[in-house]
């Protein structure tokens, strides 16, 4: 629905949002990979990111520690969010 012809978006930052959502849903359902996955397409724009994606990142950030804090793919994803975090 919010994807031009030419294959952009035409709504980045609610898509990105969908994803980090998705994130969330995939981590509580204990499917890491597909997280993780979902976390870094939302951060694939390379708008500047507004602080309620960063915040939606954070609270994926938290649940991937709080549940697979040894698997790499969450300490990848939390260094992506740091970036992004930063000022």
């Amino acid at each position: 629905m919010h994807t031009r012809p030419d294959g952009t978006s035409n709504a980045p930052m609610r898509v990105a949002d969908a994803h980090m959502d998705l994130g969330i849903v995939h981590a509580r359902r204990e499917d890491p990979d597909s997280a993780v996955e979902q976390g870094m397409a939302a951060f694939d724009d390379e708008r500047k990111f507004l602080s309620d994606l960063v915040n939606r990142a954070g609270d994926l950030d938290r649940v991937l520690h709080q549940r697979y804090h040894r698997e790499a793919l969450a300490q990848e994803f939390h260094d992506r969010y740091i970036v992004a975090h930063a000022p």
